[in-house]
């Protein structure tokens, strides 16, 4: 007996099963929190047959390897060539490490992908010999059409070896072919008996040596011309349009890591306040909130300076998006959604808000001739400037900004015409007073033009620029921005790019435009501006609209469903909204309209308006005298939702933000997503690697998904270690570098207020049940 087979013995719904599992309510469910999800969504090693077993301990091992190999990534390895980065002509550099575990990686990877599709439906054959017939052309033309090959007159062996990789490739088809024919002669006989059951170990075997052979061949075409480092680079940014809705969603594991922490913590809250009283668990909510407001508005606590309008800013949309959730979980919860989202839901959610981008990016492309304006920039255009008095220089500056007569040694400033505080500063100070001395004086001069205390960090190169981070607080107002200096003609130049913490970082764009169309003396501006790329708002307004309409739609028909289906709807609906909230939707609308005071919905809004609630309820219950045992249920919620979302916070800001800040996939941020992989292959067994069907069996489902995990875990080893030759990094050349981090925001948010939502309605449930239904005092006075 094949002991992939599903047995009959097992229970229903068992790992190993073919049945589908029994939907009960387990009595710890809503008790046990995430620890008991975790033991319903394990993989069971325990069914699987020892070679499924092997197969599936290989994603394991090489996220252990995948770990080591990023952390030491900057020690002085052989460099190898990997190709140029898009649209330039600068040349990335791997450590010859990575690139060797990352070739033995992609065979093994598409092996697991190629079995796993040749054993399931025809559907996923098609789609995996076709995926797999991609990478192998394409490593027969880059081993055909090298030039660096050509030029050293290996012409023909190169001929030679890419028409060896496409007979290898015939080879693949022609077993595929044959597993096909007996598939179908053994269907109508012995469905236990055909290949799905028996051959998927020799299918895979095969396939390795194949696949093995593809990117051997590839190697030794470019072992002199380091062509094989730049295939692999090429397939590397093809696989990543395929591969980033994994990235993308690694956020809910995020948002998972952030609920399990602040539950652990709760739960001592929730042990001490049964033993001293609820008192516990308010003095930390009112403390954990509190710090949050403080945090925000410490600059405006300290100058006794509030900025009220701009706190109705921040708080506005983020309280009409947190309604409309509130809203929706009022009408989910009569149908007891289930307190955990399943996984489909997630995946759904991840392609849906993926494509929605991936839309306005086409959007762009096609529309790019009609554009005669800046691209990705929040203004509506840029216009040539020319200061003629001293210190002289020329530059870009947008259109409607209102510059300011030189005073107080500031040769320029430009500020926005709609009142929103932004602006853009050219100083000019003297020079060769030493390091030491130019920062001291670089840091007095900014915070002196600025009105407020300013704090640098993060000093890299651009260009014939240095580059700091600018955070600190401008006449009351909290902001962050960049400081570019340059020495030229004897003077030291300061330019200063500004903007409020609320806008995010959607105006680095705009700055960075500004920098690099300035020079000194005049003359005309090199006009960067108008080149600049990217969806214009309203390509953004139709991709995520679209996205949110679609979420909106499959949510609505499920919300109402209980159980899985209940949880699935109000998490795809409360993406939806904060989808629209966001900045990609209300923020590009804003700049559609030249509102610029329409941020989005970001951490700090949801954050500060999560904390300003949470005060209030404290007061009113107080004041009410509603604290008491009965209240230590919700009060833990409450405390896990505001604990959650600063761990977010932490992550999306500590983690994933200096990668905008470096310039690099960070080792942390590396690190943590290679965490994430591995978290993702443990909990796969409750929706993948634990079911088996017949059209798609168990072990079809393994290899797929592990097959698939595997590429994603390669791209993260591959692209964080990539350098620029000369210096500098070529991190944020692989733009699924931000994709992790947008995911804790776009479904990090709502997964943790789902999570809120359903266990608070489900404490409601449980109070009502307890009391009884309600005394009928007319009839008991009958009585």
């Amino acid at each position: 007996m094949d002991p992939t087979r599903p047995n009959s013995e097992e229970a229903q719904g068992q790992p190993g099963s073919g049945g589908e599992p029994e939907r009960h309510e387990p009595a710890a469910e809503h008790h046990g929190g995430l620890s008991q999800a975790f033991l319903e969504r394990t993989i069971s090693f325990r069914s699987m047959s020892p070679p499924l077993l092997a197969a599936s301990l290989v994603p394991i091992a090489q996220a252990v390897l995948a770990a080591a190999l990023v952390a030491t990534r900057d020690l002085p390895w052989p460099m190898v060539p990997a190709g140029r980065l898009p649209g330039g002509q600068i040349l990335a550099t791997l450590p010859l490490p990575t690139l060797v575990f990352a070739a033995v990686f992609m065979v093994l990877a598409w092996s697991y992908v190629l079995t796993g599709a040749l054993h399931g439906h025809g559907l996923l054959r098609a789609v995996g010999l076709g995926a797999y017939s991609l990478m192998a052309l394409l490593a027969a033309g880059s081993a055909t059409f090298d030039s660096s090959a050509a030029a050293a007159g290996n012409a023909g062996q190169s001929v030679l070896i890419g028409v060896a990789i496409l007979l290898i490739l015939l080879g693949v088809w022609a077993a595929a072919a044959g597993l096909w024919v007996v598939d179908r002669a053994n269907a109508g006989q012995a469905p236990h008996l055909h290949h799905r059951e028996r051959l998927w170990l020799p299918t895979f075997l095969f396939v390795v040596g194949a696949t093995a052979l593809i990117y051997l061949l590839s190697g030794l075409a470019g072992l002199e011309s380091g062509g094989f480092g730049r295939y692999l680079y090429t397939e590397m940014l093809v696989l990543q349009f395929i591969l980033i809705p994994v990235l993308f969603l690694a956020g809910t594991d995020f948002a998972e890591w952030s609920e399990v922490v602040s539950g652990r913590i709760a739960s001592v809250g929730a042990s001490l306040a049964g033993r001293f009283g609820p008192w516990v668990l308010v003095a930390a909510i009112a403390a954990t909130a509190a710090g949050i407001v403080l945090h925000y508005l410490w600059q405006s606590v300290i100058s006794l300076s509030f900025n009220l309008a701009g706190i109705g800013i921040v708080v506005a949309p983020a309280i009409v998006a947190l309604a409309l959730v509130g809203l929706l979980g009022v009408l989910a919860l009569p149908a007891r959604p289930s307190p955990r989202v399943p996984l489909r839901a997630l995946g759904f959610a991840a392609i849906v808000v993926y494509a929605g981008v991936g839309a306005a990016s086409v959007l762009s492309f096609v529309t790019a001739p009609a554009q005669n304006q800046p691209r990705n920039l929040p203004v509506q255009g840029l216009v040539a400037y020319q200061h003629d008095q001293k210190p002289r220089f020329a530059m870009e500056v947008p259109e409607g900004w209102r510059p300011t007569p030189v005073q107080d040694g500031v040769a320029f400033r430009g500020a926005d015409s709609s009142g929103f505080p932004v602006q853009f500063l050219v100083l000019q100070v003297p020079a060769g007073a030493g390091d030491a001395a130019e920062a001291q004086a670089v840091q007095a001069r900014l915070e002196g033009v600025l009105g407020g205390p300013l704090q640098l960090d993060g000093r890299r190169q651009q260009g014939q620029w240095q580059v700091q981070d600018l955070h600190g607080t401008s006449l009351g107002t909290e902001v962050q921005g960049r400081l570019w200096t340059r020495t030229d003609g004897g003077s030291r130049w300061l330019l200063v790019g500004t903007a409020p913490l609320l806008a995010g970082g959607s105006y680095t764009p705009l700055f960075d435009t500004l920098v690099g169309s300035w020079h000194s003396g005049t003359g005309p501006v090199a006009g960067t501006g108008g080149g600049a790329s990217g969806p214009a708002p309203v390509d953004y307004l139709v991709g995520t609209g679209a996205a949110s309409l679609v979420l909106l739609v499959v949510g609505g028909v499920l919300l109402r469903r209980g159980r899985a289906g209940g949880s699935a709807g109000l998490f795809l609906m409360a993406t939806a909204i904060f989808d629209l909230f966001g900045p990609l939707g209300l923020a590009q609308a804003g700049a559609q309209l030249h509102v610029r005071w329409l941020p989005g919905v970001l951490f700090t809004n949801v954050l500060m308006t999560l904390a300003l609630a949470a005060l209030v309820f404290l007061a009113v219950q107080v004041v009410r005298g509603r604290i008491g045992r009965s209240s230590v249920p919700p009060l833990r919620l409450v405390l896990i939702l505001l604990l959650g979302m600063v761990g977010l916070l932490v992550l999306y800001y500590a983690v994933f933000g200096t990668i905008l800040q470096v310039q690099r996939f960070t080792l942390a941020a590396a690190l943590l997503l290679v965490a994430a992989m591995l978290w993702d292959v443990i909990l796969s067994g409750d929706a993948v690697t634990n079911v088996h069907g017949r059209h798609v069996p168990r072990h079809s489902r393994v290899l797929l998904y592990f097959g698939y995990t595997m590429m994603v875990t390669t791209l993260v080893i591959f692209f964080s270690s990539l350098s620029i030759q000369g210096g500098g990094t070529a991190g944020l050349e692989f733009e699924s570098d931000i994709w992790p981090q947008m995911g804790i925001a776009v479904f990090g948010i709502p997964l943790l207020l789902t999570f809120f939502v359903i266990n608070l309605g489900d404490w409601r449930h449980r109070r009502r049940v307890e009391e009884g239904p309600p005394i009928d005092r007319e009839e008991l006075a009958d009585e």
